[in-house]
């Protein structure tokens, strides 16, 4: 796995192929939209689609580990439904929680997360409202700007279509950085993705297998 580092907002961040955000500053991790429990939200509709919540935590437990993250702050959408807080993931997550106890953990409400209710207590990981200033960053879940600062977002699942010179075209997932907000890609397994259209003025960084690359536009 190969991070990227970058420059924003005077501050030096890393962009992980994780499809995480991380401020070494501050030990800050940051995800986006992990919508954890919604392979169980399908499956209680009589969808049948493999598990994705343990896919999803030991993703996260690598982001963890490969930077020594003190705190970690879910960009909202952190689960996907209240039929999706089963026996089976309110455990799992618990199990995975009790593995970080040495990290704090925040969330930032997102739509999803305000429609499910309150978390599980034992999950440990403390409402932090709809915006979490921090200088020179805001953290929230919806992408605009801010007046408390350099947005930090989810919500949109990023991606982009390239196009190669033998006219071959892939989709991929992208760090999205505009003028007065930036949206991470969506962390979880199992979740769609919307294609974006940049403007010349924005930076772009795909999840290319094991690596992030910027995109010249």
């Amino acid at each position: 796995m190969n991070e990227l580092t970058i420059e924003l907002q005077g501050e030096q961040v890393w962009l992980l192929p994780e499809r995480a955000l991380f401020w070494p500053r501050t030990g800050t991790l940051l995800v986006a939209d992990a919508h954890l429990g919604k392979d169980t939200t399908f499956r209680a509709a009589g969808i049948p689609i493999p598990a994705a919540t343990a896919e999803t935590l030991a993703t996260l437990s690598q982001a963890l580990q490969r930077t020594s993250a003190e705190r970690l702050i879910f960009l909202g959408d952190l689960v996907h439904a209240r039929k999706g807080l089963d026996a089976v993931t309110v455990d799992a997550v618990a199990a995975w929680r009790a593995q970080h106890q040495q990290c704090s953990m925040l969330l930032v409400t997102g739509n999803h997360d305000a429609r499910s209710g309150a978390l599980p207590a034992v999950w440990q990981i403390e409402d932090a409202g709809e915006q979490l200033p921090e200088t020179p960053f805001v953290f929230q879940h919806h992408p605009a700007a801010s007046p408390y600062g350099y947005a930090l977002a989810g919500h949109l699942h990023p991606a982009v279509r390239l196009v190669g010179l033998g006219k071959q075209k892939e989709r991929l997932a992208c760090f999205w950085l505009r003028e007065t907000y930036g949206v991470l890609p969506a962390f979880g397994t199992f979740t769609g993705a919307f294609t974006v259209t940049p403007t010349t003025k924005d930076r772009l960084f795909v999840i290319a297998h094991d690596s992030v690359v910027a995109v010249t536009q």
